[in-house]
């Protein structure tokens, strides 16, 4: 063996074998038995007996293997509350009752002999007014008790829990509880949890009550779970609950072997009293559920939790344990997520309900201390992984390791795809090498937007027009709310392929540019008083601001070409040598591990996201937030997208109507400059669309050397040290950091 390739393979062996007994090398995983969604209805199909168009799940509780569903319904002059109670498979309306307009409901408990108690606000001009509502069923009146006599000044009830001896427990925002009989007589005030931040909570078998207390450390968050006894008037503390990202009705009564039950970020895991420490009983991925769509559950028996699940619509489901009936067996295919969120999740869920021949399962990493540094060494040790959801900063990075697939080949050979179908120089600029190693699907426009007659050199666009630019309007903020720091950090992310060379795994820190880069940050830095974001346009069109960094949306696009008119210009990177902008991928990117046995398996979850109908957003009814999800990397898609906001009157597309934007729809505006939106003009159609036909370069940069960057220009900046000395301690760190 060639002696410098040994120790290179002794090496990694050496930094393999280090990570895996820090433990940082493995992605969080559970053993769970097998769960599959069973459908009871669609809530929107139930209420049609109401006659009401819009609706809202507030609460459900469960007493006696039954689940009460508590919805809102509104009218055009109407407000009502239904509760709905599930038991088995039927589904049937016990209690119905008109609200006023301006109720809120808070949340909901019953008692032993099944009667309701429902917290709610009631905003009378400048005043909130809080009650009990207690209804029982198959009586008409409804008993409305205020409780404002026990809410002091500046706190709130934020929700109720009935004990198993029939005491309501009010929990209040300043971390008071405070106990009634169910006459509603005060009994007594717990207060060792005053200053705490009460969460949830909810009633055991036995008819104690749990709760969930946050207080802080420190800046440390820490959750903590506690217990009542009935009757008592102090708690107890179970357990702190491990560090993980939870949300709201987090907390539920357990069943069988488990006391209760807590909702995690994608599992459900039970507890016991005795111990101190959860244990997963349900991961929701194995019934291709997301998390996030998963609003209120309680347990009904051992084997299956009832919940509210809402996506495109509201349905009432079962989580049951035991395989999908009639499922036939599937190959696995392993996503290693670095950065995952519900839109993964979603499209996951569907790809496994509707692939006959492939099921994907997650591998969570993002939960990790070092995401990728655990991925890469379970990859370097064997485990199976199929694709990998890329954190945007990091796919240079990546990609540089070399374990990923060209998908030019897939989309070659895909019978409904081709390359003309999308923007090529979108495309090439996300390749590596010649190759496309991730997904694009949408992608945002980052730019500077300025005025065109600032630009005395318009046919050019480089560092030394950019720093002529600055020196002809030295009286001018360069950006809102300056320092030196922001200056800087602005110049690296938008100009970090001047600076990193991840091909050839070096970097150019040690040059002019970059210490003029430094220069400039301190100058602006030091000079300019600041403008806040607010000010922004304000501040533009009276010269006071040359840029305003954005990430340009349609409406930005709108607003500006309203602010400057015909000035409007937008400029990015210095070092791009033509102004416009930059281009930043959102989600989803995905890379095929090129060592895979099924990357055609692969393939086919991949490509989804380069379909029409992935990318076609055009009739999304929130099409008008398109700013935030980006514009779609396939021509058909974003002609079809410029029409929805150029449009000036309604239009049928594909046996589809379109609602076209009429003038003066909405307006957008900032500290007081407000622009009433229409539809998108000619000139504005023409500037997106050049936009995203020039745009060639793509930005973001490692976040690892953002913050050395950041940390050592503080020398420069504190007048410690000189640009170049930074800059050459930047250089050599980096260096390291790339070829590692």
């Amino acid at each position: 063996m060639n002696l410098k390739k040994s120790k290179v393979v002794s090496f990694l062996v050496l930094c393999v074998t280090a990570l895996l007994l820090a433990g940082c090398g493995t992605e969080k995983s559970i053993n769970t038995e097998p769960v599959h969604e069973e459908e009871l209805v669609n809530l929107e199909t139930l209420l049609q007996e109401t006659g009401m168009e819009s609706y809202e799940v507030k609460a459900v509780v469960e007493k006696e293997n039954s689940a009460y569903v508590l919805v809102e319904v509104w009218g055009d002059d109407s407000q009502s509350q239904v509760i709905y109670q599930v038991k088995d498979t039927e589904v049937s309306r016990i209690a119905d009752w008109e609200t006023e307009e301006s109720t809120i409901t808070e949340t909901m408990d019953v008692d032993a002999a099944g009667k309701f108690y429902i917290l709610e606000k009631q905003q009378k001009k400048e005043t909130v007014y809080t009650n009990i509502k207690r209804v029982e069923c198959g009586k008409e009146s409804v008993e409305e008790i205020p409780l404002d006599t026990w809410i002091e000044k500046n706190d709130s009830v934020q929700f109720i829990q009935l004990d198993g001896a029939q005491n309501l427990y009010l929990f209040f925002e300043s971390g008071r509880i405070s106990v009634f009989s169910d006459e509603m007589q005060y009994v007594s005030d717990i207060t060792g949890h005053e200053g705490e931040y009460l969460i949830d909570a909810t009633r055991l078998q036995d008819g104690n009550i749990i709760f969930v207390s946050a207080k802080y450390k420190g800046e440390q968050e820490i959750l903590s779970l506690y217990e009542v006894e009935k009757g008592a008037d102090e708690t107890k503390e179970l357990l702190v609950l491990p560090e993980e990202r939870y949300g709201s009705r987090l907390l539920f009564s357990g069943s069988g072997i488990y006391d209760y039950y807590i909702k995690g970020e994608n599992e459900i895991l039970g507890g016991i009293r005795e111990q101190s420490s959860l244990t997963p009983v349900i991961r929701l991925q194995d019934a291709d559920i997301v998390s996030s769509e998963i609003q209120f559950v309680c347990a009904l028996a051992e084997d299956k939790l009832f919940a509210v699940k809402e996506s495109e619509t509201v349905d009432l489901i079962y989580i049951a344990k035991g395989e999908k009936k009639g499922e036939e067996e599937k190959q696995v295919l392993y996503l290693a997520s670095l950065d995952s969120d519900s839109v993964m999740e979603k499209e996951v869920a569907d790809f496994n309900k509707t692939n006959n021949k492939y099921r994907i399962e997650m591998k969570n990493y993002g939960d990790n201390e070092e995401p990728v540094q655990s991925f890469l060494v379970d990859l370097a040790t064997g485990a199976e992984i199929d694709m990998v959801e890329l954190p945007s900063e990091e796919t240079d990075k990546l990609m540089a390791k070399g374990i990923f697939a060209d998908l030019y080949p897939f989309i070659d050979s895909d019978t409904t795809l081709q390359r003309e179908d999308f923007y090529d120089n979108i495309l090439q600029a996300f390749e590596y090498e010649g190759k496309l190693y991730q997904s694009v699907s949408f992608v945002h426009l980052y730019g500077w937007v300025t005025k065109k007659s600032h630009l005395t050199e318009i046919g050019r666009w480089d560092f030394d027009v950019f720093q002529r630019y600055l020196e002809h309007n030295s009286g001018n903020n360069i950006f809102t709310d300056t320092s030196e720091e922001k200056i800087l950090n602005q110049m690296i992310i938008i100009s970090s392929d001047e600076l990193l060379d991840w091909e050839q795994k070096t970097c150019y820190f040690e040059t002019e540019t970059f210490a003029d880069i430094l220069k400039l940050a301190k100058q602006y830095g030091e000079d300019n008083s600041g403008i806040s974001l607010e000010d922004k346009i304000p501040a533009l069109i009276d010269n006071r601001l040359l840029f305003v960094e954005t990430q340009l949306s349609i409406e930005d696009i709108y607003m500006y070409s309203e602010a400057l008119g015909e000035d409007m210009a937008v400029a990015a990177s210095p070092f791009s040598e033509h102004l416009g902008a930059n281009l930043y991928s959102t989600m989803p990117q995905l890379g095929i591990i090129a060592k895979s046995s099924k990357t055609e398996g692969a393939w086919q979850f991949v490509r989804r996201f380069f379909t029409r109908q992935y990318q076609d957003i055009s009739d999304d009814d929130n099409f008008l937030q398109s700013g935030a999800t980006g514009f779609p990397v396939r021509k058909d898609c974003m002609e079809n997208l410029i029409q929805r906001f150029t449009a000036t009157e309604d239009y049928e597309k594909d046996g589809k109507w379109y609602t076209a934007i009429k003038p003066k729809d909405y307006s957008i505006g900032w500290n007081g400059y407000d622009i009433e939106v229409g539809p998108l003009g000619k000139a504005e159609e023409e500037m997106l669309l050049e936009l995203l036909s020039n745009s060639d370069r793509k930005q973001g940069i490692d976040p690892a050397i953002q913050d050395i960057i950041m940390e050592e220009s503080s020398a420069y900046f504190n007048g410690e040290k000189d640009a170049e000395a930074v800059a050459e301690i930047i250089q050599s760190r980096v260096l390291i950091y790339m070829n590692e």
